[in-house]
């Protein structure tokens, strides 16, 4: 009869202390499931947002594009457009979503180039080839036209270094990179041995499948100053 009682005394306290761990566990669930539940809203109000500002980026960036043609799409631009253009491009620069922004710094950097305002342009570059957010291609691109921009102001090492940073990433900027390494080469102040790299460049841009028919033509034609067609 002792045992008995003893035994339903244990198997009491036994259910006790599981209703009591059962009680906290779920307290500790239901806490998790409203956290959860929270930050997957914030996260997908987050998202909706980016959504949104990116969708309205893009549309901008169309209608600045748009501008740049001309009513029929095959004139110039008036002056009156294209300052409008500049301006919606200059407006994604500052502000809008990743990839557009990008995007945007480039196209309007080619603009201020044209304009001749080469300080903005170069600062346009430098924006993009230092956001570690853009596409790797768009910053090598602007790596490459920064490079470009100085050639015959900034000194030679170091624009010998930067084309060399782009060769060793690899990629279709490689042909550009070794014709501007050769370009370093061909300069009034070089010495045979420069002009013998220069050669050796010049026929690895002629053969490389990812040059263009263009930069091929081009690189024929620095290679005929040094004596040999290419």
């Amino acid at each position: 009869m002792a045992d008995d009682l003893i035994r339903e005394v244990e198997e009491e306290q036994r259910l006790l202390r599981l209703r009591s761990m059962a009680l906290r566990v779920g307290v500790v669930l239901a806490v998790v499931l409203v956290v959860a539940g929270i930050a997957g809203g914030v996260w997908g109000w987050q998202q909706h947002r980016l959504h949104v500002a990116q969708a309205e980026a893009s549309d901008r960036y169309f209608e600045a594009m748009h501008l740049l043609v001309g009513p029929d799409g095959t004139t110039p631009a008036t002056a009156e457009d294209r300052q409008k253009a500049e301006g919606l491009f200059a407006e994604l620069a500052r502000s809008a979503p990743q990839g557009i922004r990008s995007y945007a710094a480039m196209y309007l950097a080619e603009l201020k180039a044209q304009d001749h305002d080469g300080q903005a342009a170069l600062k346009l570059w430098q924006q993009v080839a230092e956001d570690a957010a853009s596409d790797s291609s768009l910053r090598m691109m602007a790596q490459y036209c920064l490079l470009n921009a100085r050639m015959g102001a900034a000194p030679k090492d170091e624009l010998r270094r930067g084309y060399q940073a782009l060769v060793q990433q690899g990629g279709s900027w490689t042909p550009l990179a070794k014709e501007g390494l050769a370009v370093l080469d061909l300069t009034a102040d070089s010495t045979q041995a420069d002009h013998v790299e220069a050669r050796r460049l010049l026929l690895e841009v002629q053969a490389s499948p990812d040059s263009t028919d263009e930069l091929r033509q081009r690189a024929g034609m620095l290679l005929q100053t040094l004596g040999e067609a290419g």
